[in-house]
């Protein structure tokens, strides 16, 4: 399988790469010093032009497009302040969930509309589907999921690909997601380690309307609500895009656009008949790099940190919860 650059294998592109070992040496620099000017690369090599006037969810000649996901959760939980010290004394270890998620998209899209058939994987049915014109017909599936949640009692256990389900059925238009038919959901261990609740917008986020330049902002609201595997979550996000500049990577001009965004996250699950809530506030932010030429998300990360408390119902006491760590998302195809 190759990957988006001409014929390198599935990976992520060389500066990718360079992304993830700078994060590593320094988890508090979200975007390495490695973005190239556009002058500075020769602007006579780049066979696309300016990607200002490309920020546009567009069908293109290549309909496929593979997607690789990463998220790690790093989960600590201590007693509020002013607990007793016999309280301390059970303070539970720090849980860190790791997971690698592959999704095969498949966009068709023509000015005049375009009717789609496909085998739905949760009905096992055959299905057509109608868009209309200058809309895109996103539709696909987890090719692949492998999950570990760790902590110093249990170890490392490994989840599987079993633990994920379900279609992916979207409608996008020029600027994002029209309507959200389907997408995949969690079951079993996994349920609680999903990554980002609102994945979808991530891999196709809100695009500025036309003539935007450098500099410019614009801003976009997002509720989702989910119930997997006795796991009901609300996530309320307000994300601020940035569009930062032209970005050159191994020869290609991309778009870098900068991403703050303040969370909300309520969710309710019910374990062997207790039922436990928990409320999470804070941020997640990152940075997206646009293709001009694919009209898609080449790469992106974002970085959470929220702050929050648990407790089961009918308890007075909470927990105190912090969760950090990053989800990252390339174009592989």
């Amino acid at each position: 399988m190759r990957g988006l650059w001409a014929d390198e294998e599935i990976a992520p592109p060389g500066a990718f790469s360079r992304f993830a070992r700078e994060r590593d040496m320094n988890r508090r620099t979200l975007l390495p010093i490695i973005l190239l000017p556009v002058a500075a690369a020769g602007c006579a090599r780049l066979a696309v032009p300016s990607p200002f006037n490309t920020l546009a969810y567009v069908a293109t000649p290549m309909p496929l497009a593979v997607y690789q996901v990463t998220d790690t959760r790093v989960i600590a939980v201590t007693p509020p302040q002013g607990d007793s010290r016999a309280a301390r004394a059970t303070e539970a270890p720090v849980t860190t969930a790791s997971s690698s998620m592959v999704l095969h998209l498949t966009l068709a899209g023509r000015p005049g509309g375009v009717r789609t058939s496909f085998d739905s994987q949760s009905s096992h049915e055959r299905v057509s589907i109608s868009t209309a014109p200058g809309r895109i017909r996103v539709t696909g599936l987890v090719k692949s999921f492998e999950a570990t949640v760790s902590n110093p009692v249990t170890g490392e256990v490994p989840l599987g690909n079993d633990d994920v389900a379900g279609d992916v059925e979207l409608v996008i238009d020029r600027r994002g997601i029209e309507k959200t038919s389907s997408f995949p959901e969690f079951s079993g261990a996994a349920t609680p380690f999903a990554p980002l609740p609102a994945l979808a917008h991530a891999l196709f986020p809100r695009l500025p309307a036309d003539g935007t330049g450098p500099g410019s902002s614009w801003v976009d609201t997002v509720t989702t609500t989910s119930g997997w595997g006795g796991l009901e979550t609300t996530l309320h996000s307000v994300n601020t895009y940035t569009l930062a500049g032209d970005t050159v990577i191994d020869d290609r001009v991309l778009t870098h656009i900068a991403v703050t965004s303040e969370v909300t996250v309520e969710q309710v699950m019910d374990d062997s008949g207790m039922r436990f809530a928990q409320t999470m506030e804070g941020s997640v932010n990152g940075l997206i790099l646009w293709s001009p030429e694919r009209r898609l998300v080449a790469y992106a990360e974002y970085e959470r940190d929220w702050r929050g408390t648990t407790a089961a119902k009918g308890e007075e006491s909470l927990l105190d919860m912090r969760i950090t760590g990053p989800t990252t998302i390339w174009l592989v195809r």
